[in-house]
């Protein structure tokens, strides 16, 4: 019995080693955002490939919408309003101001600077740059 107990320890740390390796979090990798001018492409579509596009979570086959680079521009601009983050449901979904809250809670989590770079983003028009 104490091998087997033994034998699926190792099987789990295998399987949370490798398989939850994306959701384990290195402050070396954070996006910064700029105050201004803030880029798609350079900014907020690898923000949302690496907090939002998560096995299970907005992929193609996950929730929606789709946050895989680069299709994730079109997918987003559903959800907000351009030149408005406050009323726009992205913003108020990351800071809890509409359910359900994004990311959810146990999951990644963004900084303060990313959502406030991302507000910035729409602010300025939320370019496809």
């Amino acid at each position: 019995m104490k091998k087997i107990g033994k034998l699926f320890s190792i099987i789990l740390l295998a399987y949370l080693f490798f398989c939850c390796k994306d959701v384990i979090k290195d402050k070396s990798k954070e996006i910064e955002f700029p105050t201004t001018n803030v880029s798609y492409s350079q900014h907020v579509g690898p923000l949302l490939q690496q907090k939002c596009a998560l096995s299970g979570c907005h992929t193609l086959h996950g929730i929606k919408p789709n946050l895989e680079y680069p299709s994730s521009y079109t997918s987003i601009l559903d959800y907000i309003i351009t030149g408005n983050p406050e009323h726009s449901k992205l913003v108020q979904q990351l800071e809890g101001r509409l359910l359900p809250k994004m990311p959810p809670p146990n999951t990644t989590t963004l900084t303060s600077n990313q959502i406030e770079g991302i507000k910035t983003w729409i602010r300025e028009g939320a370019k496809a740059n």
